[in-house]
């Protein structure tokens, strides 16, 4: 796919993905912090395959849900970026035996996938 910007024409299909951020461990009393680097992550990623903010609206979700077992109750989650019914990334938090919070980012996409995201949609 090519994008034509002042005259000029790069090809898209070798852009490199949105970088992943290293797994960290923090404090739960810095929760608004956790929240932050989430929603950086996740928009960083809605940014790179070029939605708007009327896209954005119409075709992508964010999902968080809390994980336990049968017997014991947690506070670990995992939250879910949904973008035209394709999970694209997630974001696990868990308590350590330390009681601190552990945030591990994985990445979905593949260029192909960006591909098929992208179609339909004005390019940026």
């Amino acid at each position: 796919m090519e994008e034509r910007s002042g005259g000029s024409t790069r090809d898209r299909s070798k852009e490199e993905l949105p970088a992943i951020p290293e797994t960290f461990i923090i404090d739960p009393s810095e929760a608004v912090t956790i929240q932050m680097r989430i929603e950086s992550f996740f928009l960083g990623i809605v940014d790179f395959i070029g939605y708007d903010q009327n896209t954005r609206d119409d075709f992508v979700k964010i999902k968080s849900h809390e994980l336990h077992t049968s017997t014991t109750e947690t506070d670990d989650r995992i939250t879910s970026l949904i973008a035209r019914d394709r999970l694209i990334a997630s974001v696990y938090a868990r308590r350590t035996d330390f009681n601190f919070v552990e945030v591990s980012f994985a990445l979905y996409l593949t260029p192909e996938l960006v591909s098929l995201l992208r179609q339909g949609i004005a390019a940026p």
